[in-house]
């Protein structure tokens, strides 16, 4: 039986990973943070879901779920480790709380490079254990590659994301272990309408107006993007490819919303985004030059 970890499986698009996992015969050791969802969850999916108790931002926490994985496996490695937990901290970058920012960094990008740090050796850089080597899934995001207004925290995150993926690529290349980004666009999930409670701090300010109209657009969006069963299904192509990309782009209206978008002069971009959100200050520029 194939064994996995995914983390943050307490809603969206992680959950309906580990939903759909465990109905492929996959064995999912899921992060979760309340021992009282752990034992619900626990309890619809059945005996191949072990809830894993941990905060990605707490490396000692993830040090000891590591320990439990590994005498579940009893000397096998582990087939896959899925990075999904995160978090969207929004608002303009001139009057974020510091303390947002950092959070925003260290669920996003530290969560992650603590979980491979630590489940590393099941994945094959432990000579002791049998089996295949395993793969490494980041779940990352349009944001990985394009940055918008009151993102910023959230931006610089899946940016941050995405580098340390191609480093870490050829860092864990000795050990036969495959990395791969998969990039959703707009998804379904509650994360968003989180983000949404920080807009209650700009009131007031000289952001206010534009901030409402950024969250109206993200929950517009949001409402007509894919489902998270849709994006799980994605990333599973991905666990069971026999050469897996590097790269996995799962978005909605993807020609419009990625392929067009990325070829858009940033100058014009920019200015179109703030356009948007009524940034008035700037303006569509009239003549495009360099970039």
């Amino acid at each position: 039986m194939k064994t996995v970890v995914v983390t943050g499986v307490s809603s969206g698009i992680g959950r309906a990973l580990a939903e759909a996992l465990v109905l492929r015969g996959w064995k999912v050791f899921g992060s979760i943070r309340s021992t009282a969802d752990g034992a619900g969850l626990a309890k619809i999916l059945g005996p191949n879901f072990i809830p894993i108790f941990l905060d990605v931002t707490d490396e000692a926490s993830v040090k000891l779920a590591a320990e439990d994985v590994r005498k579940h496996l009893a000397g096998r490695r582990l087939n896959a480790l899925v990075n999904n937990a995160g978090a969207v901290i929004a608002g303009p970058l001139a009057l974020q709380p510091t303390a947002e920012l950092r959070r925003q960094l260290d669920i996003n990008l530290v969560g992650p490079f603590l979980m491979v740090k630590e489940f590393l050796p099941l994945l094959g850089s432990d000579p002791s254990l049998t089996g295949a080597p395993g793969r490494i899934l980041n779940i990352s995001s349009m944001a990985g590659k394009i940055g918008v207004p009151f993102m910023g925290a959230y931006v610089a995150s899946k940016h941050g994301l995405e580098g340390y993926s191609d480093s870490l690529r050829c860092e864990v290349a000795q050990y036969g272990i495959d990395v791969s980004v998969i990039t959703p666009g707009s998804v379904a999930t509650p994360v968003f309408k989180k983000a949404q409670e920080s807009a209650s701090l700009y009131v007031g300010s000289d952001y206010e107006q534009s901030v409402k109209r950024f969250f109206e657009t993200m929950m517009e969006n949001v409402s007509e993007g894919h489902s998270p069963v849709h994006i799980a299904n994605g990333i599973i192509k991905a666990m069971e490819a026999s050469r897996p990309k590097y790269r996995y782009e799962i978005i909605w209206r993807k020609l419009a919303y990625w392929h067009i978008l990325r070829l858009i002069p940033k100058r014009l971009l920019t200015g179109m985004m703030c356009k948007r959100y009524e940034l008035m200050q700037f303006s569509l520029p009239t003549k495009i030059v360099g970039d």
